[in-house]
């Protein structure tokens, strides 16, 4: 967990703070409780987790099973080349097959610890059967559904379907 506070800039200070102002007595309530959470020294019950993904911008789950570097500050993914590999049926060597790199490189790209350039985005995008776009902006299961609502919509109404999604994103 000091891993989170650190990536976020935050001092023990500053989020006992922000513990505080929840209100809840059971949070930590000083920089030397923190500090035993942070070290394993105590544990930490479901709602001092809560707490602490709030203030930390992500869920429980990502701060119990995510390195920090691996997450971005709203708490989405950096990325989801991951979920679009795995959607395709990929293992981590054969898409660094496909891509002529290693399987390494492949687990430093979806992690984070290695950035998604432009030149890598377009040739993961041709093998994964997605656009460099939704590598980063949508994991396979959104667009699925996506595809999946707008197949239901009868032809002579998809200009309007249209229409009603340009008025939520302006698309040039």
């Amino acid at each position: 967990m000091k891993d989170w506070r650190q990536k976020r800039g935050l001092t023990q200070s500053q989020v006992v703070r922000k513990l505080i102002e929840v209100g809840d007595p059971k949070l930590p309530q000083t920089a030397a409780s923190l500090s035993r959470l942070e070290n394993g020294k105590q544990p930490y019950s479901r709602r001092i987790l809560e707490a602490l993904a709030t203030v930390y911008r992500c869920t429980p789950d990502q701060l119990i099973c995510s390195e920090p570097s691996t997450v971005s500050a709203q708490g989405a993914p950096l990325n989801y080349l991951r979920e679009w590999r795995e959607h395709s049926g990929l293992t981590q060597e054969q898409l660094a097959t496909l891509v002529g790199t290693s399987p390494n490189m492949i687990g430093y790209l979806e992690s984070g610890k290695r950035s998604l350039t432009h030149q890598w985005l377009v040739r993961l995008s041709r093998h994964l059967g997605t656009t460099a776009g939704a590598i980063l902006d949508s994991p396979p299961r959104d667009v699925t559904a996506l595809m999946q609502m707008w197949s239901q919509i009868p032809r002579e109404s998809r200009e309007q379907a249209l229409r009603t999604l340009r008025s939520f994103v302006p698309i040039p």
